[in-house]
């Protein structure tokens, strides 16, 4: 789940990784924009296992990504995902913390765009709550810091369209063929699972990130 690092080099300008190409170069951005009628959720759920073992695997071996986002997340034909781009990873300092600003606004967590300083591990699970939401959704939850700050609380836009899309909206399947969606309702193994997303991701985006599960947490996550 992780890229390949097929070889490295520099000049007097740059730094410079070569990696070997993953499928055809689709990521889960480009994949959530082709889906106008949302993801399947087997498939929001495939993606979500693969990701949260990457995040559990670089945080047991030290490292946080500081930068997990759609655009990140390159995809193959056979529903396979790759991370990348490392440029703003970096390793665990015990018993330190970080100052500075890596990684995408829209995915950044709310301690982190109030300039606080933050261990890395709970930010990483802030942008996989993003992603997470991102993939149910298809928009980012939070567009500036007032909005990141409040997070899902109750009354809030955000919240109300993870409600809709988590826990009361009906399936909306095109009949082949046609662009015209037939109204069928879930099954209660699907709903059963929606609800588990939308846990999942409230845990994720908790503004007090002592407060929001670890990887390992979420690999056991139903």
């Amino acid at each position: 789940g992780i890229c390949k690092l097929a070889d490295f080099f520099e000049d007097d300008d740059y730094y410079y990784m070569v990696m070997p190409k993953f499928g055809d170069g689709e990521d889960l951005f480009d994949y959530v924009e082709s889906s106008p009628y949302g993801l399947d959720i087997q498939d929001v759920r495939s993606f979500l296992g693969q990701i949260i073992d990457v995040i559990a695997f670089m945080h047991a071996s030290g490292i946080v990504h500081r930068d997990i986002k759609d655009e990140n997340v390159i995809l193959e034909s056979h529903g396979m995902i790759q991370v990348i781009d490392f440029g703003s990873a970096t390793k665990l300092r015990p018993g330190r913390t970080f100052d500075t600003f890596s990684g995408t606004m829209d995915y950044g967590a709310a301690e982190i765009l109030r300039g606080e300083r933050y261990t890395g591990p709970p930010q990483d699970i802030w942008a996989y709550g993003v992603l997470a939401y991102v993939l149910v959704c298809g928009e980012c939850p939070f567009h500036d810091m007032d909005e990141a700050s409040n997070g899902l609380s109750a009354g809030s836009k955000s919240l109300k369209t993870l409600s809709h899309f988590c826990l009361e909206q009906s399936i909306n399947v095109p009949n082949e063929g046609s662009s015209v969606r037939d109204n069928t309702k879930m099954t209660a193994n699907e709903m059963g699972q929606r609800e588990q997303l939308y846990d999942l991701i409230c845990q994720c985006l908790q503004v007090d990130p002592t407060k929001r599960p670890s990887a390992q947490d979420i690999l056991q996550h139903r």
